[in-house]
Formats: C-alpha cells, structure tokens, sequence
C-alpha cells in the first residue's frame, strides 16, 4: 500500500491553506497544483469554466520539518494537527493562519513528539485526547491536549501512554459516546480499542485496550457512522487491487460489547484499490487508487443493520492520478480530491453528485 500523503498538500514539508471557493460543477475541476501552476485533469474530464467560478488557491505555506501526512482539525479550539512520516505532530492555528490571516503561518504553534511513519489522528473532545496512529510502530500513542492548543500551548508533551496493536495501523476511528476507538490495520483487520480507561486523566487500561478485531484485506483508512452504528472500512487489498469496502456493524462491536466482531461484515463494491473515504448523508465516496476515480456509493440501505443496499455497483468519477492526497467536503458541498502523483486537486459538488443523484 502506498503511504498516505497529506490531506491538505503543497510542496514537501510544508502544508499550505487553500481557498474553498465554490465551484458550480458537477465534474471534476482544475485547480492548482503543489508549485502554484494550473494543471490538466484527467483527459476524460473535459474542462467546464462556469460563469463566475473560482477556482481555489493556494494560500501561505506553513513550513514544517518533515513530510506531512494526515491532517485532522479540531474546529473547537480552531486547531489543525498535522502528522509527519518522521515523528512530530505539528499544531497550526487556523483561525490565523488562512487564506486570508497570515499572522501565524511562519511556523506551527507547536510541535509534538511521536513516533515515525504517522498515519491518521483522532481527537476526543469529550476527554481532551488525542489518539496517534503509527504505522512504523504498530502503536497508538495517546496524548492530553486539554492545554496543547492553537491557543493554549502549555501542555503540549510527549505521549503520556501507548497501545501496542501490533501490525500496521492506518486508520482511526474514534466513537467518543461509546468509548471505542477503531484502527484500521493494514495487517488485515479492524482493530477495536476500548479507550474508556484510556486517555486523559486514566490510562490504566491502555495496557489492553484491543478488546477485539474485524477481518478484511489490507484495511486502511476507517469512517464512522454514528447515526447508524455503522464503520465503513476501506479493503486495499494485495499490490492495490482491492475493490471492497467492509461495512461493520458496530452495535456488538465496540468497548462494551465485542461479541459480534468476529463476524464476516457485509462488502459494498468500489472501483480498484480503495484508500480514503468520506461519508455525507446517505453518500459514501471513495477515492480509488487503482483507475484514479471516485467511486459515489448509496449506504441509506447498506449499513450494519441494513445491506440490502450493498450489492449496488458504484458510480465512478475521473480524477487525477492516485487520488490518495486527501479526500475533504466544503461547508458549501464541495468536494476536493488530492491526487497525489499529479500534484493537483479535483472538485466537484455532492450536491449534484451524490446518491440518488449521479
């Protein structure tokens, strides 16, 4: 499986704002790429120009020490936190640090100590945790960031525990309600953790969180449903020619009840080597790596509860190559997409694109 790349993405090492302006498309759009020029899409996307639609740009870049991968905001405290492949979580303040405020993009606020090759983040906001996924380890580490802030940097520390899961994980998944924290593993499996003595102010069970596994086909990044207690997995499979999503019913698995993990879960087809995935509504997209498309999938009826539904074949949208850079929805509906070997993002609008409504 190829490393995952940043989510938000400008030239190695550092992470630049980008401007979300809508685009009144439902194809994907050319934007601009990690060095500031225009570029190409994929040629079966010819450009559309809309009336009046501007395409985003690139905003100040935030220089960081190493390769960013993972970028996860924390919109309470206006916080970014931004995972490397050599072991630091940087934090940037975005509330001044945008498109349009400047004044805190010289460097990040903070920087954290972790271990190397850092996949995904979880932040609970219940508890002021944040959980570190690292790939390189087979570790989460988890740390207390109730004073380790955009604004509050005073206890920004080192891990004050670390669950060793073994295997590669990628993903995570966090269920703050439940106290359940899912790691998709490469090593072929869904992880669950039980963090309810796990974080913040407790970490005595830290020491044997996993309280149980899901298996599947080099699993990767993870996206829960909360409202239908459903988490859908994405199968990369062996030399990237997976072409599943698990869908797990978490009703009997989670912290306080594991007994159903074991259980084969339901597979909602996709195109070729899933890796990152975003649920909106009753719509799952799915970023391929295999044809560089997105594939539009319907999950009203293909839940944990529910897999009628599940058998459906996917609508596939062209992209740029290996759309493994980052998969994020504006507050507008537009959906951007890294493609990681173009250097570009893709754009369109999932309220045009959506299920029901391809």
């Amino acid at each position: 499986m190829r490393r995952i790349r940043p989510v938000i993405a400008a030239a190695a090492g550092t992470i630049a704002a980008i401007a979300l302006a809508p685009v009144a498309s439902a194809r994907p759009q050319p934007v601009i790429g990690a060095h500031g020029a225009a570029v190409a899409r994929h040629a079966s996307t010819p450009e559309v120009h809309p009336e009046g639609a501007r395409h985003p740009g690139p905003g100040p870049a935030v220089p960081l020490r190493s390769s960013p991968q993972i970028v996860r905001i924390d919109r309470a405290t206006r916080t970014a936190y931004v995972t490397s492949d050599q072991g630091t979580i940087s934090l940037v303040d975005i509330a001044r640090c945008n498109v349009e405020r400047h004044s805190r993009c010289a460097r990040p606020v903070a920087t954290l100590p972790a271990p190397g090759g850092g996949a995904d983040i979880a932040v609970n906001d219940r508890t002021r945790t944040l959980y570190y996924a690292s790939a390189d380890n087979g570790t989460v580490s988890v740390y207390d960031v109730a004073h380790c802030t955009a604004e509050d940097t005073s206890g920004c520390g080192p891990a004050i525990a670390t669950v060793h899961v073994g295997g590669i994980p990628i993903g995570l998944a966090l269920s703050a309600g439940t106290g359940t924290l899912y790691v998709g593993n490469v090593s072929n499996r869904v992880d669950v953790l039980d963090v309810r003595a796990c974080g913040r102010g407790l970490v005595s069970g830290c020491a044997h969180a996993r309280v149980g596994s899901v298996h599947g086909n080099n699993t990767g990044l993870v996206v829960l449903d909360q409202g239908h207690r459903t988490l859908y997995a994405t199968e990369n499979g062996q030399n990237e020619d997976g072409t599943d999503v698990l869908v797990i019913d978490t009703r009997h698995c989670r912290a306080s009840d594991a007994s159903r993990c074991g259980a084969a879960p339901a597979r909602l087809p996709t195109g070729p080597g899933p890796t990152l995935a975003l649920l909106a509504g009753h719509t799952l997209y799915v970023a391929n790596q295999g044809d560089s498309t997105v594939s539009v999938l319907d999950v009203a009826h293909c839940t944990g509860a529910d897999h009628s539904g599940c058998r459906q074949q996917p609508t596939n949208v062209p992209v740029g190559a290996n759309p493994s850079g980052g998969l994020v929805r504006s507050e507008d509906g537009d959906l951007y997409v890294g493609n990681s070997d173009s250097d570009t993002l893709s754009t369109f609008n999932t309220r045009s694109c959506r299920a029901g409504h391809t």
